[in-house]
């Protein structure tokens, strides 16, 4: 861990043109690497327990800069997660000692506003989003299966940390949201999630 983050500082010292990175870009792309803590309430204690782990997945977004500190921000995040747990937890007939998998895919789309605080180094934002989210929770069991996806409306606070390496390209050390998704369509319940991502930075235009 020592050595990434000295080889990272190098970058940053060599890089051409970090010293040039006030200019406002117009437009901001980000991809990486997503971390989903996922925290449901479906007022089922065996789904509730077993969906309460940690998802990998990956983090998209978009950023058009109105000025040097205010723009609009449009993310999409998908995670998938997987754990063994007892089929018996989960109905069926079925010995108790029956091992079956979980499953948990969820995305979400996000809309809205963005404030940067910006130097010659860093990049530092803050951000609340909203927008819609899904969880699908999978059961496969020897002699049964369950298949549920719940749609609900999500709102997300947070805010992240960039490095700038040159004027179009920058290292996102960390992006951390919590996220509060609302089922809709029926279903009762919600969940509370954190998040992290981190990635690389493409930054097009000026302005």
């Amino acid at each position: 861990m020592k050595n990434i983050v000295r080889l990272l500082g190098l970058v940053i010292i060599l890089s051409p043109n970090s010293a040039t990175a006030q200019e406002t870009p117009g437009f901001e792309v980000f991809g990486g690497y997503s971390y989903l803590r996922l925290n449901p309430n479906i007022n089922n204690a065996a789904y509730d327990n077993a969906a309460t782990i940690g998802n990998h997945g990956y983090h998209i977004s978009l950023l058009g800069n109105l000025n040097r500190h205010f723009g609009i921000a449009a993310e999409f995040v998908r995670h998938t997660g997987s754990r063994t747990v007892r089929a018996s937890d989960f109905g069926g007939p079925v010995p108790p000692d029956t091992l079956a998998k979980f499953r948990v895919k969820s995305a979400a789309l996000l809309f809205g506003p963005r404030f940067t605080a910006r130097s010659e180094r860093t990049t530092l934002f803050g951000q609340v989003l909203l927008g819609g989210a899904r969880t699908h929770l999978i059961v496969n069991a020897p002699s049964f299966s369950t298949d549920g996806t719940r749609p609900g409306f999500a709102i997300a606070l947070g805010g992240g940390l960039d490095l700038n390496l040159n004027r179009h390209l920058a290292f996102r050390v960390g992006q951390v949201e919590y996220i509060h998704v609302r089922y809709v369509s029926g279903f009762n319940g919600s969940q509370n999630d954190f998040q992290y991502s981190t990635g690389l930075v493409l930054r097009l235009g000026g302005r």
